[in-house]
């Protein structure tokens, strides 16, 4: 999380100023140097989520809902062994969690990018200048954005995913 200080604001922000900040978003430096023009979106967000197609969203579910896996394990054995298990045959299983995951990318960068704007495929470009095909996003520009709308390190699905251990 951010710990961005701000300076007290003198008198509350508008309705309309408060629509036009947001919808201007916020600019987002990409792993490849590029600065990009976002909406702060997250997979906490019903709205987010249902820009993806129901199957995807079905998905980013499972992902929310199995978040414990994602978190760093103390035992690195353990996920050595899992990681090993998970490549010992499993090829086409792990060729269809990163189709899926490509797929998730491509729909969070549409809906998130504002400039340049991202459409599905090239066909889809109507103005060179403003828009790029989802195809020609870097693979590391696409992960890290869809890192930002799941929260850093898949912090913002831990929180929600699971209850935290209570002490009796």
């Amino acid at each position: 999380m951010s710990t961005k200080q701000t300076a007290t604001p003198k008198a509350p922000t508008g309705a309309a100023a408060y629509l036009e900040l947001v919808e201007q978003g916020t600019l987002w430096t990409a792993p490849s140097g590029a600065v990009i023009r976002v909406r702060d979106i997250s997979v906490l967000d019903r709205a987010t989520m249902g820009a993806l197609p129901e199957h995807l969203q079905v998905v980013v579910n499972e992902i929310l809902d199995n978040s414990a896996t994602l978190k760093a394990s103390d035992d690195d054995e353990e996920t050595a062994m899992s990681l090993m298990e998970l490549l010992a045959g499993e090829e086409k299983k792990l060729g269809t969690a990163l189709d899926r995951m490509y797929e998730i990318g491509v729909h969070l960068c549409i809906a998130g990018w504002i400039e340049p704007e991202v459409v599905p495929t090239p066909a889809d470009v109507t103005d060179p200048a403003r828009q790029i095909p989802a195809t020609k996003i870097t693979t590391d520009d696409r992960n890290a954005f869809m890192g930002r709308v799941f929260g850093t390190d898949m912090g913002e699905a831990q929180k929600v995913a699971t209850f935290p251990a209570q002490s009796a």
